[in-house]
């Protein structure tokens, strides 16, 4: 019964640490898009007089 509910934790445990990376993959992507925007701001200024 104890090794049944380890493995179940176990499990959870690896479905928490895969929505983890998924969460700080998007937060990545996010910060990414946020620099992207943000250098597209700088050039635009530095163009226009």
């Amino acid at each position: 019964m104890a090794l049944i509910q380890l493995s179940v934790i176990s499990y959870q445990l690896s479905v928490i640490s895969y929505q983890l990376s998924v969460i700080s993959y998007q937060l990545s992507d996010v910060s990414f898009q946020f620099n992207d925007y943000c250098l597209l701001i700088k050039v635009s200024s530095m163009v226009s007089p």
